[in-house]
This record gives C-alpha cells, structure tokens and sequence, in this order.
C-alpha cells in the first residue's frame, strides 16, 4: 500500500515453475475442465434420466394394466357369462348359455348353471302346459256352469259370494255382480227377498258336518213362489275352506209329481167310488116308488124328500167321478188344423142365451194351430164358466173373450169384471180339487192347464184393476209346430 497516496500497488514476481509443477497444475486444469463440463451437462442429464425413467414407468404401467385387463377378462368372462344368464333367467328366459372354455371350477359352475337353466325351461314348458290344459278345464268347466239350468253359487269360508252362473241370477231374480264380497247377513238389507235363502244358507254353513247338505225352501220368484232344493257342499281349496252351493227350481217337478199322483188318487176314486153310486140311486128311487103310496101326506113329503136328496147327492158324486176320471184319462190327442178363432166363436154361440156382458173379438185371417178340437172345446167352455160363475153376482157383469195371434203363437184370452183369483191361487200351481167358488169340484182349471200343456201351450192368470182377471192360453202356431216337427222328424199325424 502507498502510504503517500493510499493506492495498492503489487510486486509481481515471474519465476518458471517447475515442470512436475507444471504438469500437476495442467492435470488439475483439465480436470477442473472436465468437471465444470460435467456441471453444465448435469441438468441435462438429469431430465434424460427423468424422462427416461418416467417412460420406463409407463411403459411397465402399461404393460401391467394391459396384462391385468387380460387377466381379468380371462378370469371374469365366465363371471359374466354367469350374470347375464342370471339376469335372463329372472326375466324368464331359460335358454342354455355358452360354456366357458377352461378349466378350472368356474367352467363346472358354469356347466352346473347350464344344467339348471334346462331343467327349468322344462319345468316352464310342463307348468305352461299343465297351465294351458287348467285354463281349457277351466273354461270347459266355466261353461258348462254357466248353461246349466240349475243355480250355482261359489262361497267363501267367511259366507262371501265368490261366483255365480247366469242360472243363478235368472232362478233368484237378482244380479250377483252387484252383491258380489257381501256377506250373507247383509243380503236381506241389499234385496229382501234373498232373506229366504241367506237365511237357510246361514243355517246350513253353522253346523259342524258340511261335506253335503240339502234343503228344500220356498223362493218368491219374479212370476209367483218357487220351490228351490238347495245343496251345499264343501270343497277344500289351497287358499282355505269354500262352499259350493247349487239349487234346483223343482216347482214343475213337485207340480208333475203333485198331478201323476192326483191322477192315480182319481183313477182310484173313479174305480172305487163309481160302482156302488148307481145301486144306491136305483135303490132311494125304488124307495120312493114302493113306500111313497102306503105313507100319509106328511111321511109321504117327508120320504120324498130325502129320496131326492139321495138321488141329487149321488147324480153330483157321479159328476165329481166323471171329472176325475177324465182328469185321469192318459192323454189321447187327435191332433189336426183348427182356426182357434171359427172354434172359439163357435163354442161361444153355445151361450147366446147368455150373451148379456159376452164380448168376442178376432182376427180376420186364420189363426191356425195343431190340436184336438174336442179337448180345445172344452177348454174354452171351461174358461166360460168360470168367468160367468164369477160376474155371476154383478149387477153389470163383463166377459170379453179375444184370440189374437202373431207369427209363433196364438193366444187365447178369456177377461171378466168379477172378484179375481185369491193371493193363494196366484202363489202356487193349479192343484186339482182347489177351487175357490163355493160349489166345483177344482179340477175344471186342473184339465184346461192338462189339456193346454198336452198341445205344447202355456196357461197364465192374473188380476186385473181396480177389479177382474184375465186368463191367457197362448199355443203354438201352425207354422212353429210344423217348424219343430220338421227339425224333430216327427210327422204330423203322430
């Protein structure tokens, strides 16, 4: 340092190094060089080996992930051949599925899957057959149920109606749909009259033996009261306890049974009652020829009297004889063409004595029908009768007889003014030796109905307002009988 002006100042000595030196010095140079080479190129080398090492990773990422996908496929590809089979057989369908090709337990299970799925689609194909032939009995049955003439009713255990057939619904006079899950306690308060059989029903179902049971009940039907036979019988069913019900309107059986046995009480009566009336008359009249002389005026009237009472009593059992014999008589009809209008005013004109209050009326054209002109006569003298027996008390009695006719029937209807048929009469079937007039012996309306249902007719009464009744006889026309005879192969003569 100069003191004098405060500068630095150096003393620079030259001097050769030595050669050892030297080289030492040059080695170090070089290798400083070298290092400070190697100091540059280092960051490079540094994202080289980096980016080297990250590819190295991906790549054996890559080949990793490509080798766990093929793994994984290999190994689930039966997984899923066993899922999507699981997935159609819960959507029904059971067809076989492929078969995994390995070996291993996954293609057993794959095999056992496969086998199960065929037992099943056979199982389906049996139960869809099996279901099939069900449903065709069903319907069978169902039809069968629905045309039978007789009632059938389905009941659970609780006494909920369940079904019911067309029969049922025309038989009662109501419609099942509307009374359908209603028990049988509350059927009066839904239509009165089924009160008649819920009641019996009720009864039936409360004791203990149920397997088969039958009543017989009274039904006021929609034209007058039926006689039902009801049977009840249990059936077990998977669902539980149910009853089937079936009921029968026998009201034209008991009336077919009711008139085969009065024909055979009549056929019995008219045997056995017939032979000792005639000597009882010959005997009271020779009576009176033989002591009527030789008694006083007094014993004489008094004798006289009692004869002809005898005679009166026995002439009216013979006329109740001859109409149960009659009634009894097998039918016999001579069938053949008659106008119901020319017949009808010809048995009319019988009592043109009488015509005071007799009104006829008909058609211009011919009414023709099929049947016995005797039997048909005395149907409609037997009407005549009994609506003049009845108007026979009125000071202004009415008669008005009519025949009118379409193209499957001719009616015959005979209308009065007088008091009209009884509740009772209207409630039940014409019986023989019912009659409400004070003398008769009740079989005139019994024959008329024998006779009308002998020619494939029908017979109904009613009462008019504010008074009177009306008697319908309505037979088949010509054309509808000839029709039927035509299509049964019967000929006309028979």
């Amino acid at each position: 340092v100069n003191m004098a002006n405060g500068e630095l100042e150096a003393l620079q000595l030259i001097q050769r190094v030595p050669e050892d030196i030297s080289n030492d010095a040059a080695a170090v140079q070089a290798v400083y060089a070298e290092f400070q080479e190697l100091m540059y190129s280092r960051s490079g080398l540094k994202r080289l080996y980096g980016l080297s090492l990250t590819l190295a990773l991906l790549l054996a990422l890559s080949a990793s992930l490509l080798l766990g996908i093929f793994f994984s496929e290999r190994l689930s590809a039966p997984l899923g051949v066993l899922a999507e089979g699981t997935r159609a057989v819960s959507q029904g369908d059971f067809r076989e599925r492929t078969p995994v090709k390995s070996y291993d337990e996954l293609r057993a299970l794959t095999g056992f899957f496969n086998s199960m799925t065929r037992d099943l689609a056979e199982a389906k194909e049996i139960s869809q057959r099996y279901q099939a032939e069900l449903e065709a009995a069903k319907n069978s049955l169902e039809s069968i149920l629905a045309n039978l003439t007789s009632g059938v009713i389905a009941l659970e255990a609780r006494g909920h109606p369940l079904w019911a057939n067309d029969s049922a619904n025309r038989i009662l006079g109501v419609n099942f749909s509307e009374i359908m899950a209603i028990p049988l306690s509350e059927w009066k308060s839904i239509h009165p009259k089924l009160s008649y059989i819920a009641s019996t029903l009720l009864e039936m179902l409360s004791q203990s033996d149920l397997r088969f049971k039958e009543r017989e009940i009274v039904y006021p039907g929609v034209r007058g009261e039926l006689t039902l036979l009801i049977k009840l019988t249990e059936v077990n069913q998977p669902s539980g306890r149910a009853f089937i019900v079936v009921f029968d309107d026998i009201t034209n059986l008991l009336k077919a049974q009711r008139q085969v046995a009065w024909g055979e009480v009549a056929r019995r009566l008219a045997h056995e009652i017939k032979n000792p009336l005639t000597p009882i008359q010959l005997s009271a009249e020779r009576l009176q020829q033989r002591l009527h002389p030789r008694l006083d005026e007094v014993d004489g009237e008094l004798l006289f009297r009692l004869t002809k009472t005898i005679v009166n009593q026995v002439a009216a059992l013979k006329n109740m004889v001859d109409a149960f014999s009659q009634y009894a008589r097998s039918p016999d009809v001579n069938l053949g063409e008659i106008d119901m209008g020319a017949l009808t005013r010809e048995v009319l004109s019988l009592y043109e004595s009488q015509q005071e209050g007799v009104s006829f009326s008909t058609l211009q054209r011919k009414q023709l029908v099929l049947g016995d002109p005797a039997k048909l006569r005395q149907v409609i003298h037997n009407l005549m009768v009994n609506a003049k027996d009845a108007v026979s008390n009125l000071s202004a009695p009415r008669v008005s007889v009519s025949v009118q006719s379409n193209e499957e029937s001719v009616l015959l209807c005979v209308q009065d003014n007088g008091t009209g048929f009884s509740d009772d009469f209207l409630s039940r079937p014409i019986e023989p030796y019912v009659t409400t007039k004070r003398k008769g012996t009740g079989l005139g309306l019994a024959i008329v109905q024998k006779i009308v249902e002998e020619h494939s007719g029908s017979i109904s009464f009613e009462n008019l307002k504010p008074q009177g009744a009306r008697v319908t006889v309505v037979l088949p026309s010509l054309m509808q009988r000839q029709d039927r005879y035509s299509r049964d192969g019967v000929a006309l003569s028979e």
